[in-house]
Protein backbone atom coordinates (compact mmCIF):
# COMPACT_ATOMS: atom_id res chain seq x y z
CA UNK A 1 0.00 0.00 0.00
CA UNK A 2 1.38 3.38 -1.07
CA UNK A 3 1.21 6.35 1.45
CA UNK A 4 0.76 9.43 1.94
CA UNK A 5 4.29 10.78 1.05
CA UNK A 6 4.56 8.47 -1.35
CA UNK A 7 1.78 9.41 -3.50
CA UNK A 8 2.61 13.27 -3.38
CA UNK A 9 6.47 12.82 -3.98
CA UNK A 10 5.76 10.44 -6.49
CA UNK A 11 3.32 12.56 -8.38
CA UNK A 12 5.64 15.84 -8.41
CA UNK A 13 8.67 13.89 -9.00
CA UNK A 14 6.84 12.48 -12.58
CA UNK A 15 6.79 16.14 -13.13
CA UNK A 16 9.75 16.59 -12.52
CA UNK A 17 11.07 13.92 -14.40
CA UNK A 18 9.23 15.11 -17.79
CA UNK A 19 10.33 18.91 -17.35
CA UNK A 20 13.96 18.02 -16.68
CA UNK A 21 14.31 19.98 -13.15
CA UNK A 22 15.46 17.20 -11.05
CA UNK A 23 18.23 19.48 -10.22
CA UNK A 24 15.41 22.31 -9.23
CA UNK A 25 13.69 20.16 -7.30
CA UNK A 26 17.02 19.18 -5.08
CA UNK A 27 17.48 22.63 -4.54
CA UNK A 28 13.90 23.63 -3.19
CA UNK A 29 13.58 20.51 -0.97
CA UNK A 30 16.59 21.51 1.13
CA UNK A 31 15.23 24.86 1.20
CA UNK A 32 12.06 24.16 2.37
CA UNK A 33 13.60 21.56 4.70
CA UNK A 34 15.92 24.38 6.08
CA UNK A 35 12.55 26.69 6.58
CA UNK A 36 10.50 23.74 7.70
CA UNK A 37 12.86 23.37 10.96
CA UNK A 38 10.66 26.45 12.20
CA UNK A 39 8.95 24.82 14.53
CA UNK A 40 6.36 28.13 14.25
CA UNK A 41 5.84 28.20 10.48
CA UNK A 42 4.99 24.41 10.38
CA UNK A 43 2.28 24.95 12.68
CA UNK A 44 1.18 27.94 11.03
CA UNK A 45 1.19 25.47 7.83
CA UNK A 46 -0.76 22.56 9.48
CA UNK A 47 -3.27 25.14 11.42
CA UNK A 48 -6.75 24.12 10.47
CA UNK A 49 -7.98 27.83 11.35
CA UNK A 50 -6.22 29.01 8.39
CA UNK A 51 -8.17 28.63 5.14
CA UNK A 52 -6.78 27.00 1.81
CA UNK A 53 -6.64 30.84 0.78
CA UNK A 54 -4.86 32.45 2.86
CA UNK A 55 -2.57 29.29 3.29
CA UNK A 56 -1.55 29.92 0.01
CA UNK A 57 -1.25 33.54 -0.05
CA UNK A 58 1.10 32.60 2.69
CA UNK A 59 3.15 30.19 0.62
CA UNK A 60 3.31 32.54 -2.23
CA UNK A 61 4.78 35.55 0.12
CA UNK A 62 7.18 33.50 2.02
CA UNK A 63 8.63 30.83 -0.68
CA UNK A 64 8.29 33.88 -3.52
CA UNK A 65 11.75 32.22 -5.40
CA UNK A 66 9.92 29.02 -5.51
CA UNK A 67 9.13 27.86 -9.44
CA UNK A 68 5.56 27.78 -10.47
CA UNK A 69 6.02 24.19 -10.73
CA UNK A 70 6.98 23.52 -6.62
CA UNK A 71 4.38 26.30 -5.13
CA UNK A 72 1.46 24.43 -7.52
CA UNK A 73 2.98 20.79 -5.63
CA UNK A 74 2.74 22.70 -2.44
CA UNK A 75 -1.12 24.36 -3.21
CA UNK A 76 -1.78 20.29 -3.90
CA UNK A 77 -1.14 19.24 -0.39
CA UNK A 78 -2.24 22.07 0.96
CA UNK A 79 -5.82 21.36 -1.59
CA UNK A 80 -5.65 17.66 0.56
CA UNK A 81 -5.72 19.59 3.61
CA UNK A 82 -1.98 17.37 3.93
CA UNK A 83 0.34 19.72 4.99
CA UNK A 84 1.06 17.93 8.42
CA UNK A 85 2.92 15.60 6.04
CA UNK A 86 4.71 18.40 4.11
CA UNK A 87 8.37 17.26 5.87
CA UNK A 88 7.45 13.36 5.07
CA UNK A 89 6.67 14.13 1.74
CA UNK A 90 9.16 16.73 1.07
CA UNK A 91 12.12 13.61 2.39
CA UNK A 92 10.53 11.20 0.49
CA UNK A 93 10.56 13.24 -2.69
CA UNK A 94 14.45 13.92 -2.10
CA UNK A 95 15.06 10.32 -1.52
CA UNK A 96 12.78 9.45 -5.03
CA UNK A 97 14.57 11.93 -6.71
CA UNK A 98 18.53 11.42 -5.76
CA UNK A 99 17.16 7.57 -6.67
CA UNK A 100 16.29 8.66 -10.19
CA UNK A 101 19.79 10.36 -10.61
CA UNK A 102 21.85 7.67 -8.94
CA UNK A 103 23.16 10.01 -5.92
CA UNK A 104 23.36 8.31 -2.49
CA UNK A 105 24.36 9.99 0.85
CA UNK A 106 25.76 8.50 3.67
CA UNK A 107 28.25 8.68 6.75
CA UNK A 108 32.13 7.90 6.36
CA UNK A 109 33.88 7.18 9.37
CA UNK A 110 37.72 7.13 9.79
CA UNK A 111 39.89 6.25 12.21
CA UNK A 112 42.36 8.92 11.40
CA UNK A 113 41.17 12.33 10.36
CA UNK A 114 39.81 12.87 6.67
Amino acid sequence: METIESKFANAYLSLAIEKNNIDEVLSSNKMLLELLSDDQLQKTLESEFINKEEKEKLLKKIFPFFSEDYLNFLFVINDYHCMKYLPKIIKRLDTLANDYINVSHGVVYSYDAL
